[in-house]
């Protein structure tokens, strides 16, 4: 079921914006500083390092591991818990921890 005001709220928000889908690359020559990008998880943090250099603000989730933690860790890091539905074993299905990152408060 569709909301109006919802609706009509999002389309007020977005009024100017571009929604792109893309490749990385196609993407990344686009994007210009203070522009806003939520990219999948795929892309490398060499990526990540690029936008941030040219002052593009990004938010990306990720899975909570070390690694993760270590790759990322000159961005901002938030520690999440997100409901995931899929899982082999339906007990196992649940919360599990995420990380948000992201180079802007």
């Amino acid at each position: 079921m569709i909301n109006r005001l919802n609706t009509l709220a999002f389309s007020q928000v977005f009024q100017g914006t571009s929604l792109i889908c893309g490749s990385f690359v196609q993407i990344e020559e686009m994007m210009a500083k203070d522009d806003f990008a939520h990219i999948d998880r795929v892309a490398s943090r060499d990526l990540y390092l690029r936008l941030d250099a040219r002052g593009v603000r990004f938010l990306v989730s990720n899975s909570s591991c070390p690694l993760v933690l270590e790759l990322y860790e000159k961005f901002n890091i938030e520690l999440v818990k997100a409901s995931k539905a899929i899982n082999s074993l339906g007990n196992k299905r649940g919360k599990i921890k995420e990380t948000i990152i992201k180079n802007f408060y």
